[in-house]
């Protein structure tokens, strides 16, 4: 699915700028991690209200505007030792209130921006737990609706032969024969062979809106979300461009035979210290191993749809890297990549989407328990 392909909708486009971004005065904001994070304990389940684990946010003062000031808590989140890192129960027991915003102009597109700004991510989208059986029921039904469905092959009786005996069934020292279109004989029809069918199926729209959430709070769990301003912020010029922008730097791969060296000769606060450096300048992986989801939201402005355009062209001949409008995106795309990056237009739409809807997450859970006991006539 090419987003190049792919025209907006003018009656979804938003009429007013995101009413959640909010400024923090904190220099650097940590992300969920999968991998680079050096600490082995577990830290405290994340609260409501609370952001990176740290608590008493909802004592800190709130500016005009919404905007909340979290100095202190950021901070104290900063100089723990496990940050946002954790396990996925812990993560997806309690709502995320906030997550700092990457920027893909950056140097460090999978870190917080020096733009100081955290997006709150509503708890009915990013916080569903783990629910496998849905995931494969919309990823069943995402594979089948692609299918096309237009094999076909001749029978016997849509062949170009007539249905005269070849000749006569007995005295000839031949085995029996009937018409030449038989499936037995070379240039006859198929036997049991491919028709045109249709192998679309039906999902309830909320299995699939409860699908999508599951998917994203999985990805948020493990630490491969990340969330930025504007997907065309980056003004890429050519696919160059942005494999240089998103995939590591050759000086942030660590040889393994130099590792084994350094584990040698340094202490255990040297070779921590070696490892927070080179994980700044990790982006999204190897250079032949990328593998992105981007997901953009409704366009307000012509300029943002053209940097939209610009930027899927740049990134359109990249393998496993894929930019998909939000309105769009299913469960299965995003279980096929292994980094999901929404702008914040698209985080925006799906809370307008669930709020449209007017149910809650525990009451879509709810309505799919009942759609899956429902007894078959």
């Amino acid at each position: 699915m090419s987003f190049v392909r792919s025209v907006f909708a003018p009656a979804v486009r938003l009429s007013r700028t995101p009413r959640f971004i909010s400024r923090t005065l904190a220099t650097q904001a940590p992300l969920p991690t999968a991998s680079t994070s050096t600490s082995t304990s577990t830290p405290e389940p994340l609260s409501e209200g609370v952001v990176g684990g740290v608590e008493g946010l909802a004592a800190q003062p709130v500016f005009p505007g919404g905007d909340m000031d979290v100095t202190d808590s950021v901070l104290k989140m900063l100089e723990s030792e496990d940050g946002l890192s954790g396990e996925t129960n812990s993560l997806l027991s309690k709502p995320i209130s906030y997550l700092p915003i990457s920027s893909l102009a950056s140097p460090n597109p999978t870190l917080p921006s020096p733009e100081e700004l955290a997006v709150p991510l509503p708890p009915t989208v990013f916080a569903q737990p783990l629910r496998r059986d849905i995931l494969h029921r919309c990823s069943v039904y995402y594979l089948a609706n692609l299918r096309q469905g237009a094999g076909s092959s001749k029978t016997r009786a849509e062949v170009a032969y007539s249905g005269r005996k070849l000749y006569r069934q007995k005295g000839t020292g031949k085995a029996r024969a009937g018409s030449a279109g038989s499936g037995t004989r070379r240039g006859g029809g198929t036997i049991h062979g491919p028709h045109p069918r249709d192998f679309t199926q039906l999902l309830p729209r909320k299995v699939r809106q409860l699908g999508l959430h599951v998917a994203l709070s999985s990805k948020l769990s493990s630490g491969l979300l990340r969330i930025v301003n504007d997907l065309g912020e980056a003004q890429w010029k050519r696919t160059r461009n942005a494999v240089a922008a998103l995939a590591d730097d050759k000086a942030g791969v660590k040889d393994s035979m130099y590792e084994a060296e350094e584990e040698e000769q340094v202490g255990e606060a040297d070779e921590q210290a070696v490892n927070a450096d080179t994980s700044r300048q990790v982006r999204f992986g190897h250079p032949d191993e990328l593998s992105i989801l981007f997901i953009a939201g409704p366009p307000t402005t012509e300029k943002e749809y053209s940097d939209l355009i610009n930027m899927a062209r740049c990134v359109n001949n990249v393998p496993k890297v894929e930019v998909i409008p939000v309105e769009e995106v299913e469960a299965y795309e995003i279980l096929r990549r292994k980094w999901v990056v929404l702008d914040v237009r698209a985080v925006e739409w799906l809370e307008g989407e669930m709020e449209s809807a007017g149910l809650a997450g525990s009451e879509v859970q709810a309505e799919v328990a009942g759609i899956e006991n429902r007894p078959v006539a």
